[in-house]
């Protein structure tokens, strides 16, 4: 009970507290130190756990997060997966509203023209939240590695297996 709180609430604490008061290591060595290269973008808005809307350039643009997979929300064709909405909220929590970095892979798209990159939520002065392991690692997603790009797919195997080992998120609920 008390890790099904800090998954639901950990998101929030984020927003107001930022990253001082956090000394998990599921954390700690979430954070980076280094700046990335990639496009700077506002998020707009979250279609679901994996997938969101960013702003730069005047323009908006759809995003898929690469290597995870979180629980369906949104398709009308599929049941709302278990851990779904929970996902989704904890993405929206977290990224909404602010400024993240997007970081390509070998390809820039997917077949539903949304781009895909790995995100990263600047936390402090120079300090970068990768968002793609967090969601992993917090058990909002499953892995999901589609070739070519996969520059970070150990990392993220790893992560899920210590969100599974854990029972964090999906893995405990599902």
């Amino acid at each position: 009970m008390i890790k099904l709180i800090l998954i639901i609430t950990l998101p929030l604490l984020l927003l107001i507290g930022g990253f001082f008061w956090l000394s998990q290591p599921v954390i700690n060595h979430l954070v980076i130190d280094k700046p990335v290269n990639g496009q700077l973008a506002e998020v707009v808005r979250v279609i679901d756990g994996d997938t969101i809307v960013v702003k730069y350039n005047n323009h908006q643009y759809p995003v898929r997060l690469i290597g995870i997979d979180t629980p369906e929300t949104v398709d009308p064709h599929r049941v709302v997966g278990c851990f779904g909405k929970q996902a989704s909220n904890t993405t929206k929590h977290l990224l909404v509203g602010r400024m993240v970095y997007l970081v390509a892979d070998l390809e820039d798209q997917d077949k539903y023209q949304r781009q895909l990159r790995y995100v990263y939520l600047p936390v402090n002065h120079d300090q970068l939240l990768f968002v793609n392991d967090y969601l992993m690692r917090t058990g909002q997603a499953k892995i999901l590695t589609i070739e070519p790009n996969n520059k970070f797919a150990a990392q993220l195997n790893a992560a899920q297996l210590d969100a599974q080992q854990q029972r964090l998120g999906l893995w405990m609920s599902c």
